[in-house]
């Protein structure tokens, strides 16, 4: 069998965040095979890497302005907001998230994302509104909540 080649280019808002994943990487071995970049969604790519993906997988701020209150203390007192929140209707990252896969994904290229489980509707209607995605899923967790959308890119 022949080993599998992988790059991976792993992005963060917040340095401190990379850091981690890269101490994490490193504790694994996995450190040569990532590209840790700081930057928003897209903004860490270059042009050349258009069209180059074949797997674009995001844990995005979705939780939304109403439900911040509501979410555990364990996880709104000890996580950073700017991991968490995403707006008024949570979709504040995951709009441009989506509108914008196809521009970086191969042909059948998947999009995967972490959703709140209230967005559902919001998260298909945005990958409904992308022309150049299509097989959209919506996946539940073992919880049974409304948890990742899944893409690809056509």
């Amino acid at each position: 069998m022949l080993p599998i080649e992988i790059q991976i280019v792993a992005t963060d808002l917040v340095p401190a965040a990379l850091e981690l994943a890269r101490a994490n990487a490193a504790a694994h071995g996995a450190t040569d095979a990532i590209d840790f970049r700081v930057g928003s969604i897209y903004e860490p790519l270059t042009a050349a890497e258009q069209g180059t993906l074949h797997v674009l997988v995001s844990n995005p701020p979705y939780v939304r302005d109403d439900e911040w209150q509501e979410m555990n203390a364990n996880v709104r007192d000890h996580e950073p907001r700017t991991a968490l929140a995403g707006g008024v209707a949570g979709m504040d990252v995951l709009a441009p998230l989506i509108a914008g896969a196809h521009n970086w994904l191969v042909p059948g290229g998947r999009l995967v994302v972490e959703i709140g489980h209230r967005q559902h509707d919001d998260v298909r209607a945005a990958a409904a509104a992308n022309a150049h995605l299509g097989g959209v899923d919506i996946k539940k967790d073992f919880e049974g909540f409304w948890r990742m959308l899944v893409a690809t890119r056509h």
